[in-house]
């Protein structure tokens, strides 16, 4: 969030799983709302508010639409091998990474991902990236996203 007492900054709010500030007080996220800094302060606060969980409630619907296409998506081994490849190859898992993905995939460390779907592959990849740096995971999860929806 951020405004000014003295009207030199606009009034806004930023969300998502990666927001970005900058040393000028730009910022950006997966939700941004920004409004003009006027009166009723108080009461335009609540509305950017309300405006921006709006948008992420559109953000989250989506989300849940793409896991029950994932849930109903049939995987085989070889599908599962070009979607590793693929994630390699994009620099989502790395080297040491696959193999954990591999055998995740063959042998699930949780019975509820044993079913052979492209849910089963996608968190048979997030365990496997449970090792990545903190500085890239979002930017690798939202890869391993993007190319589960392609």
């Amino acid at each position: 969030m951020r405004g000014s007492y003295n009207k030199t900054l606009t009034e806004g709010i930023c969300l998502g799983g990666q927001v970005t500030v900058c040393s000028n007080l730009m910022f950006s996220g997966l939700v941004k709302v920004v409004r003009k800094n006027t009166k009723n302060v108080i009461a335009r606060l609540q509305d950017m508010l309300y405006e921006a969980a709006r948008e992420a409630t559109g953000h989250h619907r989506q989300l849940v639409q793409d896991i029950s296409a994932l849930h109903a998506a049939r995987c085989s081994d070889d599908m599962a091998y070009q979607m590793l490849g693929l994630a390699w190859g994009r620099s989502i898992i790395t080297d040491r990474q696959l193999p954990v993905a591999r055998e995740e995939w063959l042998e699930p460390s949780f019975a509820e991902f044993s079913s052979r779907t492209q849910w089963s592959l996608y968190n048979a990849m997030t365990y496997a990236m449970k090792s990545t740096h903190p500085a890239v995971m979002l930017e690798r999860l939202s890869g391993l996203h993007r190319l589960f929806k392609e």
